[in-house]
């Protein structure tokens, strides 16, 4: 059976990162282990995370010895996913943010099963927010898009809940976290994400499944200066030199854990 691994990567969410692991608790059906890499919180992230693990061997917590930024702090807990004990490239890496939550106790079992049954390299799915509402703008690449693997300069639809197979790790690089040779400071998702879509290709696909609840209590005034900043971003890492999509055999060796 697939095993399921979720990196979260938190920086300054005391309040949050208790209910974002304690949805993570709450999964059935599935076998899942957990690497949470703290981005050197100057609150009291790295307690609460200890309290609500307790102990629980399935986590593997991290803490950044100084500011990192997101990209890199999730490209540090992939390193660490890649290394653990077991680890094969047909596992699935579940992306969650600390201030997020996982949508219901049938999340992950709902992302392997869609990943399984179409047999995918990497799937993006469709979040609601914290008051219920649902993500109008997920939706599904054309087939052209995955063919020519321009995503970059496609329109981003590739919302939460992000998941993709542990063995694309082997084929992506310091793009995926940096920029001009400095840390990526926003889109951070646009840039791991839109690297793994380019290497899945047609081996991509929208799960219109709920699984994930974005926490966007900030106002929508926030959300949308936040959203300027990340679009703004996604232009620069637009022009940076794009990922291949993968042979055939190298999908299917994925897939069958032989990498």
């Amino acid at each position: 059976m697939t095993r399921i691994t979720i990196i979260v990567a938190v920086r300054n969410a005391e309040l949050a990162i208790s209910r974002c692991i304690q949805s993570i608790l709450q999964q059935e059906g599935v076998s899942w282990r957990c690497v949470i890499r703290d981005d050197a919180s100057t609150d009291l992230t790295e307690q609460a995370i200890h309290r609500a693990v307790n102990s629980d061997t399935r986590f593997v917590v991290s803490t950044a010895d100084r500011r990192e930024w997101p990209a890199t702090t999730r490209w540090r807990a992939l390193e660490i996913a890649s290394a653990l004990q077991g680890a094969c490239s047909s596992d699935i890496v579940v992306l969650l943010d600390g201030d997020d939550y996982l949508a219901g106790p049938d999340s992950l079992v709902s992302i392997r099963d869609f990943q399984e049954s179409h047999q995918l390299l990497a799937s993006h799915g469709t979040f609601c927010d914290w008051d219920g509402t649902t993500c109008s703008w997920s939706r599904d690449y054309t087939a052209s898009t995955k063919a020519h693997g321009t995503f970059r300069q496609a329109e981003w639809v590739a919302t939460h809940t992000r998941a993709f197979r542990l063995g694309l790790y082997e084929h992506l690089d310091e793009r995926v976290h940096t920029y001009a040779g400095r840390p990526i400071r926003a889109a951070t998702d646009f840039a791991l994400f839109v690297a793994v879509l380019e290497l899945a290709g047609r081996r991509s696909m929208h799960c219109p499944t709920v699984t994930y609840v974005y926490d966007d209590r900030g106002g929508r005034a926030m959300v949308a200066r936040r959203r300027q900043v990340q679009l703004a971003w996604k232009e620069r890492l637009a022009i940076i030199p794009s990922f291949s999509s993968l042979s055939d055999a190298t999908c299917a060796a994925i897939l069958l854990g032989h990498t």
